[in-house]
Parts: structure tokens; C-alpha cells; sequence
């Protein structure tokens, strides 16, 4: 009887083993075969983000004119003038005495119209209370031009734009006086008199050519007295220092 109870107690306990394999193969089947969604996640995950809650992509290449709060290019006196940008360089600022700046806040601006751009005063309000300023003077009609602050202010790379004005005087005609010609070689001018006769004063406004882009808002005034007919005089004009002297106008 003793050997027999011994034998039974054997068969149970393999019984009890063989039914916990089992248990443990169909709670494995049953975890494999379920969708993914019906898993339970870990203990401590967030829940479900909403819609209004995710984070927001980042603003794409084409949304980054925007960074002044104008769009850029950005159109001045009824589409005869526009801003194609604001950036920030360091150079001599030919708009402030060849002052040393750094990060200097300048403006590329082009005369889209068919008209002689005189003078333009532009203002630019940034959020922070800066007012930056810029002075254009004597752009021919298709004619770009790098101007740059005439306080010499910088301008952070964190800087919003309020407003942009601008207050400018044209002209229908390029005032160029006819039988003037002119020969340029870096920031000398030739200029000869083939006009029949002689002139007793004449006036040129300079600006520095580089890069098929004026450098500097400002123009530069040089004069040339007694110039007589077949006649030639030479000017150096020390501010195209940067790239060749070009004569906006010769009155």
C-alpha cells in the first residue's frame, strides 16, 4: 500500500506539471497572435498626445522670410522699389564714414522702376525699439544697391521688424549729360569732354561698382571745372576702394 501511494503521488505531480507547460504555451500563443494595439504597454507610459497637444513641425525653408514679420522681398512706393533683404555684415560702412562694424545691419534694395531713384530714406522699426536707418542716393532704374545702417547699428540675429517706411524722390530721366564719356579703372575716372564745346562746371555723383551692386546707399559728389571741349581730367574716388567708380549721374 505504501509503494502504491508512492506511485500515485509520482503520477499526480506530473500531472500538475504537464497542465502548468500547457498554461504557460497557451498564455504564450495567446500573447503573439495579439494585435498591437491590444498589447498593454509599460507600466508608466503617457497617454495619447491630442491633436492640439503634439508638437508643431518646424517652419519650412519658404516660411523663413518671415523672420522680420514682412515678407521678403517686400515692396516699397508702389512696387518701384523693393527690399530683396535684410542681413547683417561685417565690413567698413561706406553709409558711416568707413566706421568698423560688426553685424552691421544693412538692406539690399533694387529701383524695379524705369525711373532715376534720387534719394530714398528708409526706416526700420524693429520690436525691440531700435529704429535703424538707411540712405539711398542716385540708383538708376534696374540698378541694385547695398545699403547699410547709417548709425552704424547692428542687428541681432533675434530681430523682429515692426515697420518699414520709406520716403522717396525720383526723377523721369537719368540726368546724364550727353557727349560726356567715362573710363573707369578700379577707382579712377577718366572723363573727356566731346560735347563742342567747353564746360565750366561739371558735376558727377559716384558710386562704388561691386559685384554689378552699388556698395554703399551714398553716392559721393566730385567735380571738374574748366573742362574744355576734346578735353579730358582724371578723378580718383577714394570710396571704391571695394570695386570700380561708376558715375550714377554727370550734370
Amino acid at each position: 500500500m505504501r509503494a502504491k501511494k508512492r506511485g500515485a503521488n509520482r503520477l499526480g505531480l506530473a500531472l500538475l506539471v504537464l497542465l502548468c507547460v500547457l498554461m504557460l504555451l497557451l498564455l504564450s500563443w495567446g500573447g503573439v497572435s495579439g494585435s498591437p494595439e491590444e498589447t498593454p504597454g509599460p507600466a508608466g507610459s503617457p497617454e495619447p498626445v491630442s491633436s492640439s497637444e503634439a508638437p508643431q513641425p518646424s517652419a519650412s525653408p519658404e516660411q523663413d522670410n518671415t523672420r522680420f514679420n514682412v515678407e521678403l522681398p517686400y515692396d516699397l512706393e508702389n512696387g518701384d522699389l523693393r527690399i530683396i533683404s535684410l542681413f547683417q555684415t561685417d565690413a567698413l560702412n561706406p553709409d558711416c564714414n568707413d566706421e568698423e562694424g560688426s553685424d552691421l545691419a544693412s538692406v539690399e534694395l533694387v529701383n524695379l522702376s524705369d525711373k532715376y531713384l534720387e534719394e530714398a530714406r528708409l526706416t526700420i522699426a524693429l520690436t525691440d525699439g531700435t529704429v535703424l536707418e538707411f540712405l539711398v542716393q542716385d540708383l538708376p532704374a534696374g540698378m541694385t544697391v547695398w545699403a547699410f545702417e547709417t548709425g552704424n547699428q547692428s542687428l541681432a540675429d533675434d530681430s523682429k521688424c515692426e515697420t518699414i517706411d520709406c520716403a522717396a524722390q525720383f526723377l523721369d530721366v537719368r540726368p546724364l549729360m550727353s557727349g560726356i564719356s567715362t573710363e573707369a579703372s578700379g577707382a579712377s575716372l577718366k572723363v573727356t569732354n566731346q560735347t563742342g564745346g567747353d564746360i565750366p562746371v561739371l558735376t558727377l555723383r559716384i558710386h562704388c561698382l561691386f559685384e554689378n551692386v552699388y556698395f554703399g546707399g551714398k553716392s559721393a559728389e566730385y567735380t571738374i571745372e574748366n573742362l574744355a571741349n576734346g578735353a579730358a581730367a582724371e578723378i580718383t574716388a577714394v570710396e571704391c576702394y571695394m570695386g570700380t567708380a561708376q558715375a550714377a549721374s554727370i550734370r
